[in-house]
């Protein structure tokens, strides 16, 4: 049974959708950092606005 299992994950096509997932994944984590970052800024230049015209 587990051999088989084995047999399946390591399979071709069970690769590509493993790497497909993990892609995806990686891009997501990527992109909500990078866009957090942007948020983080904005919110720097805000608060230096609020504080440089009172």
């Amino acid at each position: 049974m587990l051999e088989l299992h084995f047999g399946d994950f390591f399979a071709p096509k069970n690769v590509k959708v493993y790497l497909e997932q993990i892609k995806i994944i990686y891009i997501c984590l990527v992109f909500n950092s990078l866009h957090s970052e942007q948020e983080r800024k904005r919110e720097k230049k805000k608060k230096g606005q609020k504080k440089r015209n009172p």
